[in-house]
């Protein structure tokens, strides 16, 4: 998996961001995060951002070493609010709506094989 060292997380979360991130690469371990929910880009072409709930990472068809994980949110009412933010920050940036192509488009800098994220 590739982490966005700028992870977009939510509030609900904030302050147990590292025991997330620590269960999201280690997925077999039990959790009171399980309510909480990756944003990646969509492996799809013709789609932008996907929300995925914790719970897929244990799917035998999820491929996680593709993954590229963008923020962390706990809930979908929070996801959404941070694609929203996404979204208007890939705006303010001269990105159009254009939100998988931004983002994937940032320089190799802005992302680490680790969970070990800056914000």
């Amino acid at each position: 998996m590739k982490w966005l060292r700028s992870l977009y997380v939510g509030e609900k979360i904030k302050e147990d961001k590292a025991a997330v991130i620590r269960l999201i690469e280690h997925p077999e371990i039990k959790s009171r995060f399980a309510f909480c929910c990756l944003i990646s880009p969509a492996p799809q072409e013709h789609e932008n951002l996907e929300v995925l709930p914790l719970i897929m990472l244990n799917e035998k068809h999820f491929n996680r070493s593709d993954r590229v994980i963008l923020g962390i949110a706990g809930g979908m009412e929070e996801a959404n609010g941070l694609l929203l933010c996404m979204t208007q920050d890939c705006l303010d940036a001269g990105g159009g709506v254009k939100v998988k192509e931004y983002f994937l488009g940032l320089p190799d800098s802005a992302f680490t094989d680790r969970g070990e994220v800056v914000s």
